[in-house]
């Protein structure tokens, strides 16, 4: 367990499960009931599932459906029995569907299907599996799923029983929970200031260390599921890339998954889920997706492209990875720090904050709203608030160097942007909390929350309330707890599901003058108390949580200055968006208040120095995290990321300035030498002085055909200014466009890992049943890909397409192994016509199929041919031929000459 509260919650399900026989009958029926309902419900709706076969890819057309019908069988009989006899016997209700977080009843996911498998296989011929042989049940689904899942528990025990694993659990939040690891790691206290999760008052405390060690706080691999869908990709993204390892930066890789599309166009909304362009989040971030900057993926989703029309899913799975880690000459070099100049990263923070809140300006969301009516629920969709765009800053901070200008004068230009960008109607209601938030996070403090804002009059409304007379010293920030009646809240219980998910915000407001939101606010369900040993407020949570007959605590921190002003009001809020204005205007009004109370009212609110917890937790103080990243910090060398003009929101190029140290080199330099630059790998300059040669690397792929060179002869220095590479500019790793490192293990960079002795074979003795490859290999081309293809041959035949022709060429050794297109043959040629004719031999063993990435392998071994080796061969490529059973592929001489290198 990763804390002790996972334990405890652990312990609670388990109790539950083992005293569900024992349930009282009225609490029995009730869940019947509601099992009834949503089984109901979800079958009718399942007449036309198609996400539960989405595994069987390229055959998915044949999988859609007898899996539909499954789907629609589970949920009718709650099993997936296929002997009427069984389903008979079956008559208790599973224990683990009924209790959760949110307490008891059956409410489980309205997707749920047991049969999360690769069932590619239980469609296609297959020849044999390693898996083991499937069961015979009736349902190819059902087969594969069985046999599947004991291999994977045959699998699971082998490393069980050498000792190679180990499983830590935790339950709650995911941000809260990567949030936690990056703070005790920072911080090196096991105990931090975050809620495990929404509508629960307990912190993240993690296990002290003990003598078998700690729980890890970086690591080699982070798969985040589909979470993109529910808490936002750019989320994913800030919280989870620092908890990567570092060493080997290589290696060290993020998953992310989508399931839901975004915008009009699912196959090109990823750049609107990162809020910028890819080259600028790698500076800041540090990663980038491996097949953007690759230009090609192993991982085919080809079938969710051509059924993208017919269901309203998209399944995407990305690696994200250092973007210079595929750069093996860029290994041996220093890593280097990235810098900007104020004003440059001021206009690209606030380009980021202006996508994240775009659903706050009105005027654009209604004109998209009247193009597509079903963007309503993208813009209903909240995944971003103030406390988001503070925590943007602080990782900024911890990876960037100021060049010029400091963090205020970054912060300074930012706010500048948002006050006068216009078109947000609510800017100036949120512009406190992101002032606070950003001061809570150590980024920047305005004077209004610094230390001594009481004493200065300007800053002190006047007149103001006698809310801090009693007070020994007035903080700058305070906590606000606002006690909302359970009766209140009755809105939200009424037609839950007309009302979807809606945002709560808490407000401080003064009738028509003054009126703020707070997004960051904790919610937890019980009442305050004040033990009698004690002057300490104390939050009394109720274990039955929403199901309970508990009031909803909500606090938040704010400004000691706002709260003073007389007449103040404290409220909890809907956020106002599409839908819920739509769902709550008519019962809360324009300004969606659920309740309010004065703040002065010590029934409903209290104004603390500190935000309370449970008895088991300290309170906790306002939080002020580390201090910046200071100039002075700055150790090894720098690359400038720029932003080539004044309106510029994205790094467009970096620059490297190399000073020249040696006093002969120097003297060169001074007196005229020859100075030059020229790309040798696809990070990496190689900069010339003379006869003096130096490498110079770069944190991103780069466009070194286009450099600039700045050189200052009698400064003894030289700026080499290159391009980001972008796709299709034959940059970047485009040189080397499937890297190997660590050559001594022959470990690929962009290249998936297979085991070939776990992978089933496809059966070719009947071609017919292959006909889906075709369709498969010849996806590989894009739309630009297709032009090229068809266009004009010497265009074809540029190195800068190679590409094109190595998936030409797979598109035909494919068919010719499978027997598709007519020609069956496991022994291909492939043939330079021009240039002395076959030059490789792939004796092909079988074709694998790799269902986890819905694609195939073919098993080959490769032979290259030359002079040395023809006398061995000849006599044998001879017979091949006579008999007919070599097939040459013609390939066209960029092809031939990479294929020649790579062998």
């Amino acid at each position: 367990m990763a804390d002790t509260r996972t334990l405890s919650e652990l312990r609670r399900l388990w109790k539950s499960y083992a005293d569900f026989p024992r349930l009282p009958a009225d609490r029995k029926n009730r869940i019947a009931k509601e099992q009834i309902q949503l089984s109901n419900s979800v079958g009718d709706a399942g007449s036309v599932a198609m996400s539960q076969s989405r595994s069987a890819g390229m055959l998915w057309p044949q999988a859609m459906e007898p899996v539909a019908k499954l789907f629609r069988k589970y949920w009718e009989t709650g099993t997936t029995f296929s002997l009427a006899s069984e389903i008979k016997s079956a008559t208790n209700l599973n224990p683990t569907f009924i209790y959760s977080l949110s307490g008891e009843g059956f409410n489980p996911h309205y997707g749920t299907f047991p049969c999360g498998f690769h069932l590619i296989t239980g469609f296609a011929p297959i020849k044999s599996d390693p898996a083991g042989p499937p069961p015979s049940t009736g349902s190819a689904a059902i087969n594969t799923s069985k046999q599947q899942f004991a291999a994977w528990c045959r699998a699971f025990q082998k490393s069980l029983s050498a000792k190679s694993l180990t499983i830590r659990f935790f339950a709650g939040d995911a941000l809260q929970f990567c949030r936690a690891l990056d703070q005790y790691r920072t911080t090196g206290d096991p105990s931090t200031d975050l809620f495990v999760s929404a509508y629960r008052a307990t912190q993240i405390n993690f296990y002290r260390p003990t003598i078998d060690g700690t729980i890890p706080m970086v690591f080699d691999v982070i798969d985040t599921s589909n979470l993109t869908d529910h808490l936002g990709l750019f989320n994913l993204l800030l919280v989870a890339h620092g908890l990567l390892k570092d060493i080997p930066h290589t290696q060290a890789v993020l998953y992310t998954e989508t399931l839901i599309p975004s915008g009009r166009d699912a196959t090109k909304s990823f750049l609107d889920r990162i809020l910028t362009d890819v080259p600028t989040l790698s500076m800041l971030f540090g990663i980038a997706p491996r097949p953007y900057v690759s230009n090609f993926t192993t991982h085919c989703n080809a079938h969710e492209v051509i059924f993208t029309e017919l269901k309203a899913q998209y399944h995407e799975r990305v690696a994200w990875s250092g973007p210079s880690g595929g750069d093996n000459l860029l290994q041996t070099l220093k890593a280097r720090t990235i810098s900007f100049e104020a004003d440059s990263l001021a206009r690209i923070l606030y380009s980021i904050y202006d996508n994240m809140f775009a659903a706050e300006k009105i005027g654009a969301m209604m004109s998209s709203m009247a193009l597509n009516p079903n963007s309503m629920i993208d813009f209903s969709k909240v995944h971003f608030q103030r406390e988001t765009v503070a925590l943007l800053f602080q990782v900024v901070q911890r990876r960037v160097h100021l060049c010029s200008g400091d963090w205020e004068q970054v912060v300074m230009k930012f706010f500048a942007m948002c006050t006068s960008a216009g078109g947000r109607i609510i800017e100036s209601n949120c512009f406190q909390d992101l002032c606070l938030q950003l001061h809570l996070h150590g980024v920047y403090t305005v004077d209004t929350l610094k230390p001594d804002w009481a004493s200065n009059p300007e800053f002190r409304f006047s007149p103001h309330s006698d809310l801090f007379n009693s007070w020994s010293s007035t903080p700058p920030v305070v906590c606000v707890v606002l006690t909302v009646p359970r009766q209140r809240l009755g809105v939200f219980f009424e037609t839950p599901e007309k009302i979807g998910s809606p945002t709560l915000q808490a407000g401080l407001w003064t009738p028509d003058t003054h009126d703020n939101l707070y997004s960051a606010i904790y919610l937890s369900w019980g009442k305050c108390v004040t033990p009698n040993s004690s002057d300490r407020v104390l939050i009394e949570e109720d274990p039955s949580g929403q199901n309970g007959k508990s009031d909803l605590v909500v606090s938040f921190w704010a400004s000691s200055r706002l709260t003073e002003i007389p007449g103040t009001q404290v409220s909890l809020r809907i956020k106002s968006t599409p839908q819920s204005t739509f769902a709550f205007m008519s019962k809360l009004g324009m300004s969606l208040d659920v309740f309010h109370a004065s703040i002065m009212d010590k029934k409903y609110v209290h104004v603390l120095p500190y935000r309370p917890g449970l008895s088991s937790n300290l309170s906790q103080n306002p939080p002020l995290r580390p201090a910046r990243m200071s100039a002075t910090s700055i150790v090894g060398p720098v690359c400038h990321a720029i932003a080539s003009n004044s309106q510029s929101q994205g790094v467009d190029s970096l620059s490297i300035r190399f000073d020249v140290t040696t006093k002969s080199e120097q003297e060169k330099l001074q007196n005229g030498a020859q100075v030059s630059a020229n790309q040798v790998s696809a990070c990496v300059m190689e900069l010339k002085v003379g006869d003096h040669s130096h490498m110079l690397s770069y944190p991103y792929p780069i466009h070194g055909k286009n450099n600039r060179l700045r050189i200052a002869r009698k400064s003894h220095y030289v700026e080499v200014v290159v391009p980001v590479s972008t796709p299709n500019d034959y940059s970047g790793y485009f040189l080397n466009a499937a890297p190997i490192i660590n050559p001594g293990a022959y470990t690929t960079w962009n290249i998936h890992h297979v085991n070939l002795d776990r992978l089933p074979d496809l059966d070719d003795r009947v071609p017919e049943k292959l006909g889906w490859l075709n369709t498969l290999t010849a996806l590989q081309l894009s739309e630009r890909e297709k032009d090229i293809r068809n266009g004009e041959e010497t265009h074809k035949n540029a190195a800068i397409n190679a590409l094109v022709n190595v998936k030409d060429s797979i598109h035909a050794i494919t068919m010719n192994a499978s027997g598709v297109q007519g020609v069956h043959t496991r022994t291909i040629g492939l043939c330079e016509p021009n240039q002395g004719g076959v030059y490789v031999l792939f004796l092909i063993g079988g074709i694998k199929l790799d269902s986890a990435c819905s694609s195939i392998v073919l098993d080959t071994a490769v032979i290259p041919l030359s002079n040395d080796r023809m006398p061995a061969l000849v006599r044998g490529i001879q017979n091949m031929q006579n008999k007919g059973t070599l097939a040459q592929i013609n390939t066209v001489s960029q092809l031939g000459s990479q294929a020649k290198v790579r062998i």
